[in-house]
């Protein structure tokens, strides 16, 4: 058998391929359009449910703190001798916002 030429299939029907790279263009378009849209919120939940653990660590710790804290104030108290009620650290009152 001889070498052949390859087919010049595009060359020969531009409508085709006029046609396929602009369902191809539209296509990725779409896919772009729909990645810019869906990306943001997601990441936004993402970033959302991390901050909201990240502030149920710290009220945890800050609890915590607060707990150490008016322990040593009343044993301070006690040694000092002065009365355990004028020792008393009082927690400012703050509203507590439902988590998911």
């Amino acid at each position: 058998m001889g070498t052949t030429e390859p087919i010049q299939f595009t060359h020969q029907h531009t409508d085709l391929k006029d046609r396929f790279q602009d369902e191809a263009a539209a296509a990725e378009a779409r896919r772009t359009t729909a990645t810019q849209t869906a990306d943001p919120y997601e990441e936004l939940k993402r970033e959302n449910t991390e901050l909201r653990q990240y502030c149920r660590q710290m009220e945890s710790r800050l609890e915590t703190y607060a707990t150490a804290l008016h322990q040593l104030a009343l044993e301070h108290a006690a040694l000092s001798g002065r009365d355990a009620g004028a020792a008393r650290v009082k927690a400012l009152p703050r509203r507590r916002q439902p988590l998911p």
